[in-house]
């Protein structure tokens, strides 16, 4: 029966209607046994890839420190995070997704659709409802957020004092070149192909090209 097989892909991948789209209860049960067999391999580097993600994070957030109109993740002191996403929020969200992708560098609202104004839900908490405001700070995070990437595969660029090889300092500007090893539906491309820093600035207020030096491809 298809439309039973359709309601079982349906609930087993989070009760989705599209990527973002929800009007089911469903669960997370997408793992196939291909899939965990690599996952078991993959447990092995768990640790070096979260703190390639840390440390790729840690210098994005140095380096938009200057930005006051781009808000980056705040981590408790007694506190650790693996950056699954690294996700900035500004109000000039879609120039700066624009000014990403015309250099080539992908971005991601996660996620667009708040759970307020899910189809599952609306309708149930009052959000939106005429003359009643809830969910405001979510709905306004919904607006703002963009997610850039932070693969622990991500390219790097440049030394720091130390010698040492730093991680790619920052996606405002960035040009990728070369391979490409394999884009998954509504990922980051994991980059493993030469990085360029592009001087183009235009449509991100704020942005200043800085010199560079000690490239290494």
């Amino acid at each position: 029966n298809q439309a039973t097989a359709d309601l079982a892909r349906q609930i087993v991948n989070h009760g989705r209607l599209g990527q973002y789209e929800h009007d089911l209860l469903g669960f997370n049960f997408r793992l196939t046994n291909f899939a965990a067999a690599i996952g078991l391999g993959q447990l092995e580097k768990l640790d070096a890839n979260n703190k390639r993600r840390r440390d790729i994070a840690a210098h994005y957030t140095r380096e938009f420190s200057g930005l006051p109109w781009l808000t980056t993740p705040t981590i408790p002191a007694d506190r650790t995070h693996v950056f699954h996403q690294y996700t900035v929020r500004t109000k000039r969200r879609d120039a700066l997704k624009q000014h990403l992708a015309d250099h080539q560098v992908g971005s991601f609202v996660v996620y667009p659709i708040p759970n307020c104004q899910q189809p599952l839900y609306k309708g149930k908490c009052g959000c939106g409802e005429s003359g009643v405001k809830v969910c405001t700070v979510t709905n306004e995070a919904a607006r703002e957020v963009l997610s850039i990437p932070v693969h622990p595969l991500l390219g790097r660029l440049g030394s720091d004092q130390h010698g040492k090889d730093k991680p790619l300092s920052r996606p405002i500007g960035w040009r990728i070149s070369g391979d490409h090893a394999g884009q998954q539906r509504g990922r980051f491309p994991h980059h493993q192909g030469r990085v360029q820093v592009a001087d183009r600035s235009d449509g991100v207020p704020g942005y200043q090209p800085r010199q560079q030096s000690n490239r290494r491809h």
